[in-house]
């Protein structure tokens, strides 16, 4: 039996164009960061009640919020710079986003929420920031390697 040549084609995105919707077919990092981020902070947030009180869950919450919703977006924005075929600004917007947006958001929530400093909130920011940072930086890099391609 002779063997067939493999025709060389993209199977990342012929398997996520049959799986999800067509709006959502490039999003597949930024839908794994969202599956996988969603229960892993819910659970943190448990965790958070147990050490600081059921005063401190909800403020946790609304910073994993923030941090989860910017995560998404920069890894969008990444996939689109990616799509263009320009990783490298796909990247620095990832970055921008990824950093400036959960700064902002605790800026901002300290400004006009001064009740919730006693609920330990900039712990919580920083907390959700570092364990949203680590799973968006993998699936970025897994992005910009199948891109790469």
């Amino acid at each position: 039996m002779m063997a067939c040549p493999m025709s060389k084609q993209n199977t990342a995105t012929d398997i996520s164009e049959r799986i999800l919707f067509r709006p959502f077919s490039g999003m597949r990092e930024a839908l794994t960061f969202l599956i996988c981020m969603v229960p892993g902070l819910l659970f943190a947030g448990l965790i958070w009640k147990e050490f600081f009180g059921a005063a401190a869950q909800g403020p946790f919450y609304l910073a994993a919020a923030i941090c989860v919703a910017f995560g998404f977006l920069a890894l969008v924005a990444q996939e689109r710079a990616c799509r263009q075929g320009n990783p490298f600004a796909g990247s620095l917007q990832s970055i921008l986003l990824r950093t400036l947006g959960p700064l902002a958001g605790a800026v901002v929530v300290g400004l006009y929420f001064p009740q919730l400093h006693e609920h330990r909130i900039f712990q919580a920011f920083v907390c959700a920031y570092l364990l949203t940072l680590i799973v968006e930086t993998i699936l970025s890099v897994r992005l910009v390697r199948r891109w790469d391609r």
